[in-house]
Order: C-alpha cells, then sequence, then structure tokens
C-alpha cells in the first residue's frame, strides 16, 4: 500500500495543479473585467511597451502585463501563463490623472479611468501613456 502512495500522491499532484491554475487564472482574469477576445475596432498599432505593473479593477499583475497602444485606444495585456487576460480602454473618454512621484517605499504610480475601469500603472509602464 506505501508503495503505491509514493506514486499517488505525484500524479494526483499533476493532475490537480494545472486544473487549479487554470480555475484560478480564469477567476482572476474575470473579477479584474478582462477578457480573452476583443471585439473592438483598434485602429492601426502604434507601439508595444516592455512588461511591467498594474492594477487592473483591484487585481494587481507583478511584472506580466503590457500596454498595446493603438490608434483608438489601449490594450493591457497579460501573460498567457497567467491567463491572458486583455482589456480595452478607448482613448476617447480614458481620463488620465496625474504622475504620483516616487518615495522609498512606492514606485511612480498614474491613474486611469475608463468608464467603470480603474487601472493604476506602476513604473516603465507610465511611459506608454506620457511618450
Amino acid at each position: 500500500m506505501n508503495q503505491y502512495l509514493n506514486y499517488l500522491i505525484p500524479l494526483l499532484f499533476l493532475i490537480i495543479f494545472p486544473l487549479f491554475w487554470i480555475f484560478i487564472t480564469t477567476l482572476l482574469r474575470k473579477v479584474s473585467g478582462m477578457s480573452k477576445e476583443l471585439n473592438v475596432i483598434q485602429g492601426q498599432h502604434i507601439k508595444t511597451s516592455l512588461w511591467g505593473s498594474a492594477k487592473v479593477n483591484g487585481i494587481t499583475a507583478r511584472n506580466c502585463i503590457r500596454v498595446k497602444e493603438y490608434e483608438y485606444g489601449y490594450i493591457f495585456e497579460v501573460m498567457w501563463l497567467l491567463g491572458a487576460g486583455k482589456l480595452w480602454l478607448a482613448k476617447d473618454g480614458l481620463q488620465i490623472g496625474e504622475v504620483n512621484k516616487a518615495s522609498f517605499f512606492r514606485p511612480l504610480t498614474l491613474k486611469l479611468l475608463y468608464k467603470k475601469d480603474k487601472v493604476t500603472v506602476y513604473g516603465k509602464l507610465i511611459q506608454a501613456f506620457t511618450s
């Protein structure tokens, strides 16, 4: 019996962990208001930022989110391993706040508001909105 447990526990882990991972990433994507596919008119692609950190509707993504700028708005895109969520913020109606200065314990931050979506970008992702 004991020898079967030595094989059963790793086997259960290999089955349960991916299912748990998919469940958690799907839950976080839905809570943050992100989706897998976007049905919006984006216009021409302008630029893509490097990976950085942001808080999207209360869910924090550390060094796993990037901003793609298009003619008509921005797409926030999370890495595929973490659920591949996407959020569209149109330039028309987007409220961009002031850049909050960094302190010893806080990085540079910039708050964005678009309808019901609240996004705070940190550090190097701010360049996507200031340049």
